[in-house]
């Protein structure tokens, strides 16, 4: 089971499900704040795999942000022309017992903002 692979941040899906293992795990890319993050930052990252047709997410369970105030956004690009969602506090995909985000597509972004103050462990 995809869901029980917990080696990464993200994993693309090949483009059958019946695909090996061996071949999911050679597609992981990982995505990181700094820790502790910056106050007032605006990062944003570019995932994408011609071959992937879906991205399963998940997020390490270290990952926390201010509750309310730093957000991490997962987008269809840098303009977050669309929102697959939106992530604070501790409340994210594959953490504390949330189910991971899949989305269908072959390219996505994660858009990180953060307030003036008060930041901490950050996102993984």
């Amino acid at each position: 089971d995809l869901q029980d692979i917990s080696l990464c941040s993200l994993l693309s899906l090949p483009n059958y499900y019946d695909a090996i293992v061996e071949k999911v795990i050679t597609n992981i890319t990982a995505v990181e704040s700094e820790h502790k993050y910056l106050p007032s930052q605006q990062t944003y990252h570019s995932i994408s795999n011609p071959l992937a047709y879906k991205f399963l997410i998940t997020f390490d369970e270290w990952t926390e942000i201010e509750d309310g105030f730093d957000h991490v956004y997962i987008c269809s690009n840098s303009y977050c022309d669309y929102v697959y969602g939106i992530y604070t506090g501790t409340n994210f995909p594959g953490v504390n017992d949330n189910p991971p985000l899949i989305i269908n597509t072959n390219s996505f972004g994660i858009l990180f903002q953060s307030d003036t103050n008060v930041e901490y462990w950050g996102y993984l």
